[in-house]
Protein backbone atom coordinates (compact mmCIF):
# COMPACT_ATOMS: atom_id res chain seq x y z
CA UNK A 1 0.00 0.00 0.00
CA UNK A 2 2.92 2.51 0.77
CA UNK A 3 4.59 1.72 -2.61
CA UNK A 4 1.50 2.13 -4.14
CA UNK A 5 1.04 5.45 -2.74
CA UNK A 6 4.21 6.41 -3.76
CA UNK A 7 3.80 5.95 -7.13
CA UNK A 8 0.99 7.35 -7.41
CA UNK A 9 2.27 10.61 -5.75
CA UNK A 10 5.19 10.21 -8.40
CA UNK A 11 2.73 9.93 -11.06
CA UNK A 12 0.59 12.91 -9.93
CA UNK A 13 3.68 15.12 -9.78
CA UNK A 14 4.97 13.90 -13.04
CA UNK A 15 1.12 15.04 -14.50
CA UNK A 16 1.67 17.98 -12.74
CA UNK A 17 4.78 19.13 -14.15
CA UNK A 18 3.54 17.68 -17.59
CA UNK A 19 0.65 19.89 -17.13
CA UNK A 20 2.50 22.88 -16.48
CA UNK A 21 4.84 22.39 -19.30
CA UNK A 22 1.81 22.40 -21.69
CA UNK A 23 -0.09 25.49 -20.13
CA UNK A 24 3.17 27.20 -20.61
CA UNK A 25 3.44 26.30 -24.57
CA UNK A 26 -0.19 26.64 -24.75
CA UNK A 27 -0.17 30.29 -23.66
CA UNK A 28 2.91 30.67 -26.27
CA UNK A 29 0.91 28.92 -29.01
CA UNK A 30 -2.56 30.49 -28.03
CA UNK A 31 -4.12 26.81 -26.92
CA UNK A 32 -6.13 26.26 -23.61
CA UNK A 33 -5.20 23.72 -20.99
CA UNK A 34 -8.68 23.32 -18.75
CA UNK A 35 -7.46 20.48 -16.18
CA UNK A 36 -5.29 23.13 -13.83
CA UNK A 37 -2.39 21.63 -11.75
CA UNK A 38 -4.10 22.58 -8.28
CA UNK A 39 -7.39 20.30 -8.98
CA UNK A 40 -4.40 17.49 -9.55
CA UNK A 41 -2.76 17.73 -6.52
CA UNK A 42 -5.87 17.84 -4.35
CA UNK A 43 -7.09 14.98 -5.97
CA UNK A 44 -8.91 16.11 -9.34
CA UNK A 45 -7.05 14.05 -11.58
CA UNK A 46 -7.76 10.21 -12.80
CA UNK A 47 -9.63 8.24 -10.29
CA UNK A 48 -7.35 6.73 -7.60
CA UNK A 49 -9.45 3.31 -8.89
CA UNK A 50 -7.58 3.02 -12.37
CA UNK A 51 -4.15 2.91 -10.45
CA UNK A 52 -5.03 0.75 -7.82
CA UNK A 53 -7.64 -1.74 -9.64
CA UNK A 54 -4.62 -2.07 -12.64
CA UNK A 55 -2.07 -2.95 -9.89
CA UNK A 56 -4.44 -5.26 -8.53
CA UNK A 57 -5.58 -7.11 -11.52
CA UNK A 58 -1.66 -7.53 -12.48
CA UNK A 59 -0.97 -9.36 -8.93
CA UNK A 60 -3.53 -11.76 -10.29
CA UNK A 61 -2.13 -11.99 -13.77
CA UNK A 62 1.02 -12.55 -12.80
CA UNK A 63 -0.09 -14.96 -9.87
CA UNK A 64 -1.64 -17.16 -12.45
CA UNK A 65 0.85 -16.98 -15.00
CA UNK A 66 2.92 -18.19 -12.60
CA UNK A 67 1.07 -20.88 -11.36
CA UNK A 68 0.20 -22.24 -14.85
CA UNK A 69 4.03 -22.24 -15.21
CA UNK A 70 4.92 -24.08 -12.21
CA UNK A 71 2.32 -26.73 -13.17
CA UNK A 72 3.88 -26.92 -16.40
CA UNK A 73 7.08 -27.72 -15.06
CA UNK A 74 5.62 -30.09 -12.54
CA UNK A 75 4.04 -32.05 -14.83
CA UNK A 76 0.71 -30.77 -12.60
CA UNK A 77 -1.20 -29.50 -15.57
CA UNK A 78 -4.09 -31.72 -14.25
CA UNK A 79 -4.07 -29.61 -11.20
CA UNK A 80 -4.05 -26.39 -13.16
CA UNK A 81 -7.03 -27.62 -15.15
CA UNK A 82 -9.54 -28.13 -11.99
CA UNK A 83 -8.55 -24.73 -11.09
CA UNK A 84 -9.38 -23.04 -14.32
CA UNK A 85 -12.40 -25.19 -15.03
CA UNK A 86 -13.94 -25.72 -11.23
CA UNK A 87 -12.59 -21.75 -10.15
CA UNK A 88 -11.16 -19.48 -12.19
CA UNK A 89 -13.41 -19.68 -15.23
CA UNK A 90 -16.49 -20.19 -13.21
CA UNK A 91 -15.37 -17.02 -10.54
CA UNK A 92 -14.90 -14.58 -13.35
CA UNK A 93 -17.61 -15.59 -16.46
CA UNK A 94 -20.31 -16.36 -13.43
CA UNK A 95 -20.86 -19.21 -15.54
CA UNK A 96 -21.44 -22.98 -14.42
CA UNK A 97 -18.97 -24.56 -12.85
CA UNK A 98 -18.47 -28.63 -14.02
CA UNK A 99 -19.16 -30.92 -11.47
CA UNK A 100 -16.56 -33.12 -10.19
CA UNK A 101 -17.88 -36.85 -11.90
CA UNK A 102 -17.51 -34.34 -15.27
CA UNK A 103 -13.75 -33.37 -14.07
CA UNK A 104 -13.04 -37.00 -13.28
CA UNK A 105 -13.56 -38.28 -16.15
CA UNK A 106 -12.12 -35.02 -18.22
CA UNK A 107 -9.01 -34.88 -16.27
CA UNK A 108 -8.53 -38.62 -15.48
CA UNK A 109 -8.62 -38.57 -11.56
CA UNK A 110 -9.70 -41.57 -9.90
CA UNK A 111 -12.87 -40.45 -8.01
CA UNK A 112 -14.46 -37.32 -7.59
CA UNK A 113 -12.76 -36.74 -3.95
CA UNK A 114 -9.67 -36.80 -6.10
CA UNK A 115 -10.74 -33.99 -7.74
CA UNK A 116 -11.59 -32.11 -5.28
CA UNK A 117 -8.60 -32.85 -3.46
CA UNK A 118 -6.69 -31.47 -6.41
CA UNK A 119 -8.65 -28.23 -6.36
CA UNK A 120 -8.06 -27.58 -2.63
CA UNK A 121 -4.09 -28.15 -4.03
CA UNK A 122 -4.78 -25.53 -6.22
CA UNK A 123 -6.61 -23.04 -4.44
CA UNK A 124 -3.27 -23.27 -1.93
CA UNK A 125 -0.88 -23.17 -4.62
CA UNK A 126 -2.89 -19.66 -6.39
CA UNK A 127 -2.47 -18.03 -2.47
CA UNK A 128 0.95 -19.27 -2.23
CA UNK A 129 1.91 -17.75 -5.45
CA UNK A 130 -0.31 -14.46 -4.86
CA UNK A 131 1.58 -14.56 -1.62
CA UNK A 132 5.12 -14.27 -3.65
CA UNK A 133 4.28 -11.71 -5.90
CA UNK A 134 3.33 -9.47 -3.19
CA UNK A 135 6.10 -10.40 -1.50
CA UNK A 136 8.16 -8.89 -4.15
CA UNK A 137 6.80 -5.38 -3.39
CA UNK A 138 6.60 -4.93 0.28
CA UNK A 139 8.89 -4.41 2.62
CA UNK A 140 7.93 -7.46 5.26
CA UNK A 141 6.16 -10.41 6.13
CA UNK A 142 3.75 -9.23 7.80
CA UNK A 143 2.66 -6.58 5.30
CA UNK A 144 1.73 -9.73 2.64
CA UNK A 145 -1.56 -10.42 4.35
CA UNK A 146 -2.17 -7.14 4.77
CA UNK A 147 -1.43 -6.04 1.25
CA UNK A 148 -3.92 -8.89 -0.30
CA UNK A 149 -6.50 -7.50 1.68
CA UNK A 150 -6.09 -4.02 0.49
CA UNK A 151 -6.27 -5.74 -3.07
CA UNK A 152 -9.40 -7.54 -2.32
CA UNK A 153 -11.19 -4.43 -1.14
CA UNK A 154 -9.35 -2.07 -3.62
CA UNK A 155 -11.53 -4.32 -6.41
CA UNK A 156 -14.55 -5.54 -4.41
CA UNK A 157 -15.10 -1.73 -4.12
CA UNK A 158 -14.28 -0.47 -7.80
CA UNK A 159 -16.73 0.64 -10.10
CA UNK A 160 -17.28 -1.16 -13.72
CA UNK A 161 -13.95 -0.22 -14.80
CA UNK A 162 -12.43 -1.78 -18.16
CA UNK A 163 -9.27 -1.31 -18.33
CA UNK A 164 -7.05 -2.81 -21.25
CA UNK A 165 -3.91 -5.05 -19.98
CA UNK A 166 -0.87 -3.29 -20.51
CA UNK A 167 1.53 -4.84 -22.98
CA UNK A 168 4.24 -5.05 -20.66
CA UNK A 169 5.98 -8.53 -21.32
CA UNK A 170 6.50 -8.97 -17.77
CA UNK A 171 3.02 -9.22 -17.12
CA UNK A 172 1.52 -10.71 -20.61
CA UNK A 173 -1.06 -13.51 -20.42
CA UNK A 174 0.33 -14.62 -23.39
CA UNK A 175 1.62 -17.54 -21.33
CA UNK A 176 -1.68 -18.15 -20.02
CA UNK A 177 -4.44 -20.58 -22.14
CA UNK A 178 -6.35 -18.64 -24.06
CA UNK A 179 -9.74 -18.97 -22.05
CA UNK A 180 -7.60 -17.85 -18.55
CA UNK A 181 -6.10 -15.06 -20.36
CA UNK A 182 -9.19 -13.58 -22.23
CA UNK A 183 -11.26 -14.51 -18.74
CA UNK A 184 -9.07 -12.41 -16.47
CA UNK A 185 -8.24 -9.43 -19.19
CA UNK A 186 -12.20 -8.57 -19.79
CA UNK A 187 -13.42 -9.62 -16.30
CA UNK A 188 -15.03 -6.50 -14.14
CA UNK A 189 -12.93 -5.66 -11.00
CA UNK A 190 -15.55 -6.92 -8.84
CA UNK A 191 -15.54 -10.19 -10.28
CA UNK A 192 -11.61 -9.98 -10.18
CA UNK A 193 -11.68 -9.71 -6.21
CA UNK A 194 -12.85 -12.98 -5.63
CA UNK A 195 -9.53 -14.56 -7.19
CA UNK A 196 -8.52 -12.83 -3.88
CA UNK A 197 -10.88 -14.75 -1.62
CA UNK A 198 -8.86 -17.72 -1.66
CA UNK A 199 -10.07 -18.99 1.79
CA UNK A 200 -13.39 -19.71 0.49
CA UNK A 201 -15.50 -21.76 3.03
CA UNK A 202 -15.91 -25.21 1.79
CA UNK A 203 -19.56 -25.32 0.97
CA UNK A 204 -18.56 -23.66 -1.72
CA UNK A 205 -16.53 -25.66 -3.55
CA UNK A 206 -19.86 -28.33 -3.91
CA UNK A 207 -23.45 -27.79 -5.32
CA UNK A 208 -26.19 -30.49 -4.60
CA UNK A 209 -25.10 -32.95 -7.48
CA UNK A 210 -21.39 -32.76 -6.42
CA UNK A 211 -22.69 -33.52 -2.87
CA UNK A 212 -25.12 -35.90 -3.79
CA UNK A 213 -22.19 -37.77 -6.30
CA UNK A 214 -19.89 -37.56 -3.51
CA UNK A 215 -21.71 -39.47 -0.49
CA UNK A 216 -22.88 -42.38 -3.05
CA UNK A 217 -19.20 -42.82 -4.14
CA UNK A 218 -18.65 -42.69 -0.20
CA UNK A 219 -21.30 -45.41 0.02
CA UNK A 220 -20.04 -47.61 -2.32
CA UNK A 221 -16.10 -47.73 -0.60
CA UNK A 222 -15.32 -51.48 0.03
CA UNK A 223 -15.33 -51.72 4.17
CA UNK A 224 -11.79 -53.32 3.96
CA UNK A 225 -10.77 -50.25 2.09
CA UNK A 226 -11.76 -47.78 4.58
CA UNK A 227 -11.73 -49.73 7.75
CA UNK A 228 -8.76 -51.50 6.93
CA UNK A 229 -7.85 -51.95 10.84
CA UNK A 230 -11.67 -53.48 11.82
CA UNK A 231 -12.60 -57.18 11.72
CA UNK A 232 -14.56 -57.59 8.14
CA UNK A 233 -16.45 -60.42 6.71
CA UNK A 234 -14.63 -61.70 3.86
CA UNK A 235 -16.30 -60.73 0.82
CA UNK A 236 -18.84 -62.90 -0.62
CA UNK A 237 -18.28 -64.51 -4.09
CA UNK A 238 -20.51 -66.60 -6.60
CA UNK A 239 -19.91 -69.99 -5.29
CA UNK A 240 -21.23 -68.41 -1.74
CA UNK A 241 -24.22 -66.50 -2.75
CA UNK A 242 -26.09 -64.53 -0.33
CA UNK A 243 -29.55 -65.34 0.65
CA UNK A 244 -31.98 -62.61 1.13
CA UNK A 245 -31.50 -63.22 4.52
CA UNK A 246 -27.68 -62.13 4.82
CA UNK A 247 -27.44 -59.84 2.38
CA UNK A 248 -23.94 -58.89 1.10
CA UNK A 249 -21.40 -56.71 4.00
CA UNK A 250 -18.77 -55.60 1.27
CA UNK A 251 -19.29 -51.88 1.18
CA UNK A 252 -20.23 -49.05 3.62
CA UNK A 253 -23.42 -48.85 2.13
CA UNK A 254 -24.38 -52.48 3.15
CA UNK A 255 -23.13 -51.48 6.40
CA UNK A 256 -26.11 -48.92 6.90
CA UNK A 257 -28.10 -50.68 5.02
CA UNK A 258 -27.76 -54.62 7.02
CA UNK A 259 -30.49 -55.99 9.20
CA UNK A 260 -27.77 -56.94 11.63
CA UNK A 261 -24.97 -55.03 10.75
CA UNK A 262 -21.68 -55.50 13.11
CA UNK A 263 -21.93 -53.07 16.05
CA UNK A 264 -18.21 -53.01 16.32
CA UNK A 265 -17.86 -52.04 12.43
CA UNK A 266 -20.73 -49.06 12.92
CA UNK A 267 -18.58 -48.14 15.75
CA UNK A 268 -15.05 -47.88 13.43
CA UNK A 269 -17.32 -46.03 10.83
CA UNK A 270 -18.77 -43.72 13.30
CA UNK A 271 -15.03 -43.15 14.33
CA UNK A 272 -12.93 -42.90 10.12
CA UNK A 273 -16.69 -39.92 9.70
CA UNK A 274 -15.72 -38.04 12.83
CA UNK A 275 -11.98 -38.30 12.36
CA UNK A 276 -12.61 -37.34 8.77
CA UNK A 277 -15.31 -34.11 9.71
CA UNK A 278 -12.65 -32.63 12.00
CA UNK A 279 -9.85 -33.21 10.27
CA UNK A 280 -8.15 -29.81 8.19
CA UNK A 281 -7.16 -32.24 5.34
CA UNK A 282 -10.27 -34.26 5.09
CA UNK A 283 -10.78 -35.97 2.05
CA UNK A 284 -14.91 -35.63 2.09
CA UNK A 285 -16.60 -32.59 2.46
CA UNK A 286 -17.91 -32.39 5.99
CA UNK A 287 -20.98 -32.77 5.28
CA UNK A 288 -20.52 -35.94 3.90
CA UNK A 289 -18.54 -37.24 6.79
CA UNK A 290 -21.80 -35.45 9.42
CA UNK A 291 -24.20 -37.64 7.10
CA UNK A 292 -21.96 -40.83 7.41
CA UNK A 293 -21.73 -40.06 11.86
CA UNK A 294 -25.20 -39.97 11.86
CA UNK A 295 -26.09 -42.80 9.87
CA UNK A 296 -23.50 -44.56 11.82
CA UNK A 297 -25.44 -44.02 15.29
CA UNK A 298 -28.80 -44.55 13.35
CA UNK A 299 -28.33 -47.70 12.15
CA UNK A 300 -26.66 -49.04 15.88
CA UNK A 301 -29.51 -47.46 17.69
CA UNK A 302 -32.13 -48.53 15.06
CA UNK A 303 -30.58 -52.72 14.68
CA UNK A 304 -29.25 -52.96 17.33
CA UNK A 305 -31.11 -50.67 20.13
CA UNK A 306 -27.60 -49.65 21.09
CA UNK A 307 -26.37 -45.83 21.44
CA UNK A 308 -22.40 -45.61 20.31
CA UNK A 309 -22.47 -42.23 21.66
CA UNK A 310 -22.75 -39.85 24.24
CA UNK A 311 -24.68 -37.08 22.96
CA UNK A 312 -27.73 -36.13 24.17
CA UNK A 313 -31.35 -36.84 22.52
CA UNK A 314 -31.34 -32.94 21.53
CA UNK A 315 -27.98 -32.90 19.92
CA UNK A 316 -28.67 -36.19 18.10
CA UNK A 317 -32.30 -34.32 17.17
CA UNK A 318 -30.68 -31.72 15.62
CA UNK A 319 -28.15 -33.14 13.62
CA UNK A 320 -30.57 -35.76 12.01
CA UNK A 321 -33.03 -32.85 11.48
CA UNK A 322 -30.05 -30.95 9.90
CA UNK A 323 -29.20 -33.72 7.68
CA UNK A 324 -32.68 -34.48 6.34
CA UNK A 325 -32.79 -30.94 4.89
CA UNK A 326 -30.38 -32.20 2.87
CA UNK A 327 -31.68 -32.07 -0.99
CA UNK A 328 -28.66 -34.76 -1.64
CA UNK A 329 -29.27 -37.15 0.44
CA UNK A 330 -29.70 -41.12 -1.32
CA UNK A 331 -33.35 -41.96 -0.47
CA UNK A 332 -31.62 -45.39 1.23
CA UNK A 333 -29.80 -43.18 4.25
CA UNK A 334 -33.15 -40.35 4.35
CA UNK A 335 -34.98 -43.23 5.51
CA UNK A 336 -32.53 -44.48 7.99
CA UNK A 337 -32.67 -40.92 9.14
CA UNK A 338 -35.91 -40.04 9.59
CA UNK A 339 -36.41 -43.62 11.17
CA UNK A 340 -33.81 -42.70 13.71
CA UNK A 341 -35.64 -39.37 14.43
CA UNK A 342 -38.99 -41.09 14.97
CA UNK A 343 -37.12 -43.56 17.26
CA UNK A 344 -35.32 -40.71 19.17
CA UNK A 345 -38.65 -39.25 19.84
CA UNK A 346 -40.21 -42.55 21.85
CA UNK A 347 -36.75 -42.64 23.73
CA UNK A 348 -35.76 -40.97 27.15
CA UNK A 349 -32.29 -40.01 27.83
CA UNK A 350 -29.75 -42.56 28.33
CA UNK A 351 -29.26 -44.30 32.09
CA UNK A 352 -26.53 -46.70 30.77
CA UNK A 353 -22.84 -45.22 30.20
CA UNK A 354 -22.34 -45.36 26.65
CA UNK A 355 -18.85 -45.07 24.37
CA UNK A 356 -17.67 -42.36 23.16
Amino acid sequence: GQFRQLLRRSLNHYLIDQIRHEQARGKRSGKQVNVEPEDLAAGGGPSPDVFDVTWARQVIVESARRMYLECQERDRLRVWGVFEQRLLLPTLTNRTAPGYDQLVECFGFESPERASNALITAKRQFKRTVEAVVAEYVESQDEIEVEIRDLHQILASAGPLRLEIPSDPSFSTTELPEAASVCIDQTSPRSLAKMLDVEQPEEKLWDTEDLGHLLRNQLSQPLRTILPDAIVPPPTTSSQPCSPAQPPLETLGDLLRHPQPPLKLLEAAKRLARDNAKSEHRAVPAEISTVLYLASIAAALLRHDQRITKSSDDVLRYGLELMLQRPWLDDATRDLLQRALACLDQMGEPTSSESQ
